[in-house]
């Protein structure tokens, strides 16, 4: 999972192409530079390359808790006959609506981080009337969430939208020792203004509140106890070069910053790695199918959050996580379960939510000593159609190897190979460590057709296989070892052979 997951998060740099007609010079490492970006790399003491990878991605609980996309009907039928001057009072109600929140969850406050309420209101009452729907303790920088609109005489209908972006419902109750009272009032009176009204028996008041796109940045009290499954794959994405390529060792650590004010227990039931060329291999470690406990974060006064972590390492000592990365690209498979609050409201209605809680942390530290059979890369290898090549119908080209890797090169255009050829691994020095350069020519015998090909498009592919020389011995990369593919002339070519 691991040299996936490195994978996955790097970002491909440009390749560095020479101005004379050459494959890529790279000044650390043809693997290195195809796979994995310099950033990821760094030098040891004793002057290889080895990864060193980390990341961070922020993991979304916004369904845990939402105000639902949701309409509020209230429907008041005024039950007197009455004439009455401006500013009186027609009726006054309180009515709950706390439903939408989840069983078990006992709520104490919200803070909403967006949302608007879109108000259509219906009057039957011959006269200006006023109405005024308030939440109760909601508010705003000390503003209260009331909606007050004043109604010409009926029948009429208006519609509006009040914006609820960072409003603050206490649910607490007038004591402060309740939860989840979401109370709404609803007053319907003569408007000040006016000139009265003239209610007949049985006049309809509606009001219909769409809650839309609420969403809620926080909320305090007690969550409930939920249970999640989960069943993710994360996809490597195409392109990766297809072969085995065999770590010596590899060590992930990785694990769950919780930055939500709840306990939580997570069980990492099992861990597919899938390959690109679809092998299949099933992760080992000994916490699989193991309850791990999180607790909560804590957070101050002003809202400052201080989260708390857990967190393991896989390598080669106790999971098979170096067998399983044997292949490039692919993605991995992973299920699990989650439990919140696994022992209860043991925080005394202190639990705090946010939609964003957790962050999946994991970093990777391998030393790049590996071996590989038949990693294949394509690279375009650009051509100038000279005379001498048009008129010869040759394309010499000539193969500087100082990696410690055999390479097999295949030189084609449309599909149609045009000719290949080996260059032997280049020779390391009695200190292990500098490399001689060996070299290899190759020619390409063009059709007409063919070198019209080229030309057109300016170039023609190579497709470079690589293996490490008497596998399975071990392999490793120092900034320096390059590999160069360069087109030269005839003479070039005939000294070459001398």
């Amino acid at each position: 999972m691991a040299i996936l997951m490195a994978f996955f998060g790097c970002k491909r740099e440009d390749t560095f192409w020479n101005t004379q007609w050459e494959l890529p010079v790279f000044e650390d490492s043809l693997l290195v530079t195809d796979w994995i970006p310099a950033k990821n790399l760094r030098v040891n003491e004793a002057g290889w390359y080895s990864i060193n990878w980390d990341t961070a991605v922020v993991m979304s609980l916004d369904t845990l808790l939402t105000i639902p996309d949701t309409t509020i009907s209230l429907e008041y039928a005024l039950p007197f006959q009455v004439n009455v001057p401006a500013g009186i009072t027609l009726l006054n109600q309180t009515q709950s609506q706390s439903s939408w929140i989840p069983d078990g969850m006992e709520l104490k406050k919200i803070f909403i981080g967006q949302g608007k309420i879109h108000y259509h209101i219906k009057s039957e009452v011959d006269g200006d009337v006023q109405l005024k729907f308030e939440v109760l303790r909601a508010s705003k920088q000390g503003e209260p969430l009331l909606i007050d609109v004043v109604l010409p005489p009926g029948p009429v209908e208006v519609e509006g939208e009040f914006d609820i972006s960072k409003y603050v419902l206490d649910l607490s109750g007038p004591n402060g020792n309740l939860t989840n009272d979401w109370t709404n009032q609803v007053i319907i009176r003569s408007a000040d203004a006016g000139m009265g009204a003239d209610v007949q028996m049985n006049d309809l008041v509606t009001v219909d509140l769409n809650f839309n796109d609420v969403q809620i940045e926080k909320a305090i009290g007690y969550l409930g106890q939920q249970d999640w499954s989960w069943d993710e794959h994360l996809n490597m994405g195409t392109g990766w070069p297809s072969g085995e390529f065999h770590l010596e060792d590899l060590s992930l650590t990785w694990g769950i910053e919780n930055r939500m004010g709840a306990d939580w227990a997570v069980n990492l039931e099992q861990v597919q790695m899938r390959s690109s060329q679809n092998q299949v291999c099933n992760l080992s470690h000994p916490q699989l199918n193991q309850w791990n406990y999180i607790t909560r974060a804590q957070m101050d006064a002003v809202g400052t959050i201080y989260p708390t972590s857990w967190s393991q390492t896989w390598n080669s000592q106790n999971s098979n996580i170096v067998q399983a990365a044997s292949y490039l690209g692919g993605g991995v498979n992973f299920t699990g379960k989650m439990k919140l609050n696994p022992l209860g409201n043991v925080n005394a209605f202190n639990d705090y939510f946010i939609p964003e809680p957790f962050v999946l942390r994991a970093q990777i530290d391998a030393p790049l000593r590996f071996n590989a059979r038949n990693i294949t890369i394509e690279k375009d290898l650009a051509v100038s159609i000279s005379e001498d090549i048009r008129a010869s119908g040759s394309i010499h080209l000539k193969i500087t190897n100082a990696y410690p890797l055999d390479m097999k090169i295949v030189a084609s255009v449309n599909g149609q190979i045009l000719g290949e050829g080996q260059v032997e691994a280049g020779t390391i020095g009695i200190d292990g460590i500098s490399i001689e350069p060996v070299y290899s020519f190759i020619t390409l015998n063009c059709s007409k057709s063919q070198l019209e090909e080229i030309e057109r498009k300016g170039g023609l592919k190579l497709m470079w296989t690589l293996n490490t020389p008497d596998y399975p011995n071990m392999v490793g990369l120092r900034p320096g070892y390059f590999a160069l593919a360069k087109c030269i002339s005839n003479v070039e070519f005939e000294m070459g052979l001398r």
